[in-house]
């Protein structure tokens, strides 16, 4: 990690430890202007729980759409949603 680059905390790492401190987290689609909410359950069992969504850009699943979306995370309710990304490069 650079020293510019804003520092991501332990519990928003993997899916398995936001899986753990309740995280939520959030799809957004630039393309489309479609958005909602991940199922990091799902994710989990897919991909285990070691896999990071830091910096992942997935296609958006809406049908006709050729989009990637933009994952958010969010320690609890009330709190901002900030984008999983490791650097400030353009999202």
């Amino acid at each position: 990690m650079g020293k510019n680059e804003p520092l991501i905390p332990a519990w928003v790492r993997t899916v398995g430890a936001m899986r753990e401190a309740g995280v939520r987290v959030r799809w957004s689609c630039r393309t489309c202007g479609q958005w909602g909410d991940a199922d990091l359950a799902k994710v989990e069992q897919a991909k285990g729980p070691g896999f990071s969504l830091i910096n992942r850009r997935p296609r958006c699943r809406q049908p006709g759409c050729s989009g990637h979306v933009l994952l958010l995370y969010s320690p609890a309710a009330g709190t901002p949603f900030r984008p999983l990304q490791w650097s400030s490069e353009r999202i």
